[in-house]
């Protein structure tokens, strides 16, 4: 079969077994998981500085320029889209970013970078959670606005209308 025996680097660009460090690493751009250590592995990390300074965080999949760009230990996490989950953290585990800058930021300002987050999702250009820290946070929308930990949002400030079709079960 085909299999890598060494990574290929044309132009600062990793392609195949280990783009730079551990061995089941696929690293695509310039500063692509670049800092990582033999100890980072499955990691897919395709545009500029998308994983940047990951050294030993395993299981991380990041599309897009900047995507996971701080993840350093973190495991687990899914960032598609420029930006998304940018600023995450060494203890933010367990999320899923959609959408451009998508968990860049936080709070109603999108002032404050989201440093730690963890078991959440946002999807949408702009998602954010409102606080730093949370834990199981859905945001879904452009320009949404989480609740806080453990909660759920769908939308913007600016829908007027919304429905669901079929049985809502609400328990007590």
């Amino acid at each position: 079969g085909g299999e890598f025996t060494k990574a290929i680097s044309i132009q600062n660009i990793g392609f195949g077994r280990g783009g730079s460090g551990g061995p089941t690493n696929l690293s695509i751009g310039y500063g692509a998981n670049i800092a990582q250590l033999n100890a980072a592995t499955n990691n897919l990390a395709i545009g500029t500085n998308a994983l940047l300074i990951n050294e030993s965080g395993s299981y991380n999949f990041a599309v897009g320029n900047s995507a996971l760009e701080s993840i350093t230990y973190a495991a687990f996490n899914m960032a598609v889209g420029n930006n998304a989950l940018k600023f995450a953290g060494t203890s933010s585990e367990n999320n899923l970013a959609i959408g451009n800058d998508a968990g860049k930021n936080r709070g109603l300002s999108n002032l404050l970078p989201l440093t730690e987050v963890t078991k959440s999702t946002f999807i949408g250009n702009n998602a954010r959670p409102l606080l730093n820290n949370g834990i199981n946070e859905l945001v879904i929308g452009y320009n949404a606005v989480g609740l806080g930990s453990n909660s759920t949002v769908i939308g913007n400030t600016f829908i007027t209308n919304a429905r669901i079709y079929g049985l809502l079960d609400l328990p007590n």
